[in-house]
């Protein structure tokens, strides 16, 4: 059996629902760790490319912002 990374894992589920996406994107913004919404927005834009930030509302794109001046996934969150 293949391995798969959990990253890549993540982005096919979100990628296939996209309604579970803005679910989760709203729980974490409600009760995640920084940490825990560095790797969302990673996985993020791992499924959607950095389309996915033009769907968010003004709070979240506030809430985004606070996290990050440069979305790119590499800027975003480094794995150890």
């Amino acid at each position: 059996m293949k391995d798969i990374a959990h990253d890549d894992v993540m982005a096919r589920i979100l990628k296939n629902d996209p309604a579970y996406a803005l679910q989760l994107l709203e729980s974490v913004e409600k009760h995640a760790t920084p940490s825990e919404v560095a790797v969302l927005f990673r996985v993020m834009n791992l499924a959607f490319g950095t389309k996915w930030r033009s769907f968010l509302t003004e709070h979240q794109k506030s809430f985004h912002n606070t996290f990050s001046t440069d979305p790119a996934p590499s800027q975003i969150c480094k794995d150890p």
